[in-house]
């Protein structure tokens, strides 16, 4: 049973909501509890904030990023080296002026180098090609053209997109909402995934919108901002409304919305109440360090199983 809050602390939820404070900083500045930060939100019909600068890295994760500088990965093999995403890897590179390291055809091992062939014969794009191979887009093109290999632009057989949890391959859009139904499968919140049901939610009438995941009556979307939404001048939290927006089926009123553009931020979504008491015992209670491994895992068997998928 959430506790009535006086006066002065409510008046601090909301102005911490005001101040664009995620949920963990918002209740240390009221003086309460995630859950009774956001039973207040809802009662208002406001949305937890996400925040770019809303948590500070690890020291191990900080020297694993520069580690995989020093090892020459680019910034998609750094990201999974580090269990961060791949603009938290350049942010830090920049920040110690670390320039990227470009495609080098002589540093790129066979194996690589096969994949980068196996690739193409699967009919992946170059955007496709490079995530699967762990290699720049230039270098894909660097190579293909060394072989006059020209480039597909509508891919084949997608393998980055699905994933066998033992009951037959699950497409996902990308590689983070891959490692995100992992992590939603591991803590129990989605035991079998059905898409339309729980993945790909369709949430209007014509069929045109969906959202990533249903959780219950939680909705959960892995949205970062797309080129066309950059170039219209939106901001992450104004792509993140369009989507909201789209849930206009009568089935669905009054259920709960997430948005992320950052993996991790998956930590506030798993305190949600509404959330949190559907996640298996054995998981429980959850910390930041026991979600940051597990995260890690989810995000090792995410990009795992593309090594499964294309063999050197």
């Amino acid at each position: 049973m959430v506790r009535r809050l006086l006066e002065e602390q409510l008046e601090r939820v909301y102005k911490a909501h005001r101040m664009g404070l995620p949920l963990d900083k918002a209740s240390e500045y009221a003086g309460t509890t995630n859950a009774t930060v956001l039973k207040y939100w809802r009662l208002r019909g406001l949305r937890p904030n996400f925040g770019r600068r809303w948590r500070s890295l690890k020291r191990d994760q900080i020297e694993r990023i520069h580690e995989a500088h020093r090892l020459g990965m680019n910034n998609i093999e750094a990201s999974r080296y580090a269990g961060v995403s791949s603009a938290t890897i350049c942010k830090y590179w920049k920040k110690a002026k670390l320039k990227p390291p470009h495609g080098n055809r002589d540093r790129l091992t066979k194996e690589k180098i096969n994949r980068i062939y196996e690739a193409h014969r699967l009919g992946l794009s170059i955007n496709l090609a490079a995530e699967q191979a762990g290699v720049g887009k230039r270098t894909i093109i660097t190579y293909w053209k060394h072989k006059n290999l020209e480039p597909h632009y509508k891919s084949g057989p997608n393998p980055k997109r699905q994933y066998d949890f033992g009951y037959g391959p699950i497409d996902f859009d990308s590689m983070p909402e891959r490692a995100i139904g992992i992590l939603l499968n591991r803590y129990g919140l989605v035991k079998k995934f059905r898409e339309g049901k729980n993945l790909h939610v369709k949430t209007n009438g014509n069929g045109h919108h969906s959202i990533d995941f249903l959780v219950g009556k939680t909705f959960i979307e892995f949205h970062p901002k797309s080129i066309l939404e950059a170039k219209r001048g939106l901001t992450l939290e104004e792509a993140g409304e369009r989507k909201r927006e789209n849930i206009t089926k009568p089935e669905y009123q009054g259920f709960w919305f997430w948005h992320l553009w950052e993996i991790d931020q998956m930590y506030d979504i798993l305190k949600d109440p509404e959330i949190s008491k559907l996640i298996r015992k054995e998981h429980k209670p959850l910390t930041r360090r026991r979600f940051d491994e597990q995260l890690r895992r989810s995000y090792e068997a995410a990009a795992g199983y593309d090594t499964r998928s294309i063999k050197a």
